[in-house]
């Protein structure tokens, strides 16, 4: 169950980066400063939520022993 979560929301932090820079890239000609916030908005929290994914995915390393 945890891995399909894990897929789920790295899939909707892929989403929310493809609209965010689909947003930024209509905001630019002519500029409209409210979309382009709108745009960097989506691409951050996507960021978040993809980055937040692969965290626990992470295996921790064994530690090293010192001799």
């Amino acid at each position: 169950m945890k891995r399909w979560l894990a897929i789920i929301r790295f899939t909707l932090g892929s989403v929310f980066g493809i609209l965010g820079f689909g947003t930024i890239s209509t905001a630019i000609f002519p500029f409209r400063a409210k979309i382009m916030g709108l745009g960097i908005l989506f691409l951050v929290i996507g960021t978040f939520i993809a980055l937040g994914t692969l965290s626990p995915l992470r295996k921790p390393k064994p530690p090293k022993s010192s001799q």
